[in-house]
């Protein structure tokens, strides 16, 4: 459940982040989103990867040794074990956590605050894309 407010604090984020240069480890898509969800929930889904990863490699051993996969398998277990349901990308709604797999890989994103795209970190700045898009959804 989301913190009164929240959307305060996510915007000061999104106004923070809007021209931060990606570094894995420091300012990825998994720290945004879960940064994200840290405001909203008072809850940190990256508490034991943060500083402690800094090439991909690094990130996937931590992901693989946390949840036994990657980053999806991650979110779901950290999800799970914390009442946040995978809903329809359909029904996503402002502050929503979303996947995106697509021919270039895969993102964690944050549905926008106008509820139409979700947000997302990139090697070319923060990408706004068409919720649409998503392939999975949870509720924050």
């Amino acid at each position: 459940m989301k913190k009164e407010n929240w959307h305060v604090e996510f915007n000061q984020l999104l106004k923070k982040c809007r021209n931060k240069l990606f570094r894995t480890g420091v300012y990825d898509c998994a720290l945004f989103m879960s940064d994200a969800v840290l405001i909203m929930t008072d809850k940190d889904p990256a508490e034991t990867f943060r500083g402690n990863y800094t090439t991909d490699e690094q990130a996937n051993a931590l992901l693989e040794d946390y949840a036994g996969g990657g980053l999806l398998e991650a979110w779901q277990k950290f999800a799970s074990e914390n009442g946040h349901e995978e809903i329809s990308p359909n029904f996503a709604q402002r502050g929503d956590v979303v996947y995106w797999e697509n021919d270039k890989g895969h993102l964690m994103g944050v549905v926008s605050l106008s509820g139409r795209t979700f947000l997302t970190a990139t090697n070319k700045g923060m990408l706004e894309v068409p919720i649409s898009k998503a392939s999975k959804a949870w509720r924050i």
